[in-house]
């Protein structure tokens, strides 16, 4: 009785070991996103791509010869079409991360009496997308740098594709 036990048990173990297993050989530095879902992140790769391309902009060139000072930056908000309360706060925050190291534009905060010569805003789209028989969303973020007139003086998009596995 007890080598049938043993046996039983040794199969199953045989069987166990000879099952194919998956590997997923990344980059130590690669980010692996399993939820499909807008994350840090993406907030974070996003916001360094529009920053630099601000940052090599026309509009901030000319700003910097015509004036002997930096632009006034007040970070204002971020939307989003999608259920996410956190993204204002997560791309808020890392553009006045940005803004404030930089030495190229003066921020300010919300709660300064001051007022600010341009508002940084923008806002994030998700579009469901199909493609080769995958599904996936796109974020797309949308960032303006505005005068306090009223006046779009920069602006420009980057997006994230993600696809989703079922």
């Amino acid at each position: 009785m007890n080598s049938v036990k043993t046996l039983i048990i040794l199969c199953f173990l045989a069987l166990a070991a000879c099952s194919p297993k998956s590997v997923l050989q990344t980059d130590n530095g690669q980010t692996i996103d399993l939820s499909g879902k807008w994350t840090r992140t993406d907030a974070e790769i996003v916001a360094d791509q529009l920053y630099s391309k601000m940052l090599k902009s026309e509009w901030l060139k000319e700003f910097l010869s015509k004036n002997n000072y930096r632009p006034t930056v007040l970070v204002e908000s971020f939307t989003n079409d999608f259920d996410e309360s956190l993204v204002n706060d997560q791309l808020k925050s890392i553009f006045a991360g940005l803004l404030k190291d930089s030495r190229q534009f003066n921020l300010i905060k919300s709660d300064d009496t001051s007022i600010p010569y341009y508002l940084l805003k923008g806002k994030l789209f998700s579009e469901p997308f199909e493609l080769n028989g995958e599904s996936g969303i796109n974020y797309r973020l949308n960032l303006y740098l505005v005068s306090t007139e009223g006046e779009r003086v920069w602006k420009d998009d980057k997006a994230v594709k993600k696809f989703i596995k079922n």
